[in-house]
């Protein structure tokens, strides 16, 4: 049977085999695992570093802090140790550790879009995209980004800056000025911003507007 004359859910299916293929070859996805595993490997370093400050920053045995922070994420770490020093307010947050803060809080939102949608290689424009598009979310809520080995080798390397933030703050050095000076350089990864001419049209409203119009006619 000719393919335009499959059913709609038999080209759906032939299109997902299509997709389960592209995986299996390795093709374009080889080289993108490779730097996706080092990608989560460093994130994970810098995670852990981050739960160590929250430990410091609480001012709480390590038993203890074992048990209260058991199961905290990164992104719940961040919010704490900004909520901590706001208390104590001699203590404020330096700029380069907000930075850090900040910066790593980009990076863990790509993280969980990455890990939680997988990506997806589009054949027409060649490249690899990240989509919540899957889930079928209303149309202002679709999520969709590009993903390269690229991208992912940016935010390694700004992780790295991350760690060394968080590692300074675990361990002061005040004499150490070529590694305050790394820490306070421009990243590497900046998210890609919305385009402004790639409106999701509602249809609802598109016929509420032309309804409108007729009776102000």
């Amino acid at each position: 049977m000719p393919y335009y004359r499959l059913k709609k859910a038999d080209k759906e299916f032939f299109s997902r085999m299509e997709d389960t293929i592209d995986t299996l070859t390795e093709e374009p996805y080889q080289k993108y695992w490779a730097t996706l595993g080092q990608f989560i490997h460093t994130f994970s370093i810098a995670e852990h570093k981050l739960l160590l400050v929250l430990r410091k920053e609480a001012r709480i045995k390590d038993k203890i802090a074992g048990i209260v922070f058991s199961g905290t994420r990164g992104e719940q770490a961040s919010k704490w140790i900004r909520a901590i020093r706001e208390i104590y307010r001699p203590r404020r947050l330096q700029t380069y550790f907000k930075r850090a803060l900040d910066q790593f809080g980009v990076i863990s939102t790509v993280r969980n879009n990455v890990i939680h949608w997988g990506a997806r290689y589009d054949r027409a424009e060649k490249y690899l995209l990240v989509s919540n598009k899957k889930f079928t979310p209303a149309p202002h809520k679709l999520k969709e980004f590009p993903i390269s080995v690229e991208i992912l080798n940016a935010m390694i390397r700004d992780l790295h800056t991350v760690i060394a933030s968080f590692d300074f703050e675990l361990y002061p050095d005040k004499s150490s000025t070529s590694r305050f000076v790394m820490l306070t350089g421009p990243w590497r990864y900046k998210p890609p911003q919305p385009n402004p001419n790639k409106r999701h049209r509602d249809p609802k409203a598109r016929k509420r507007r032309q309804l409108s119009s007729r009776r102000s006619r």
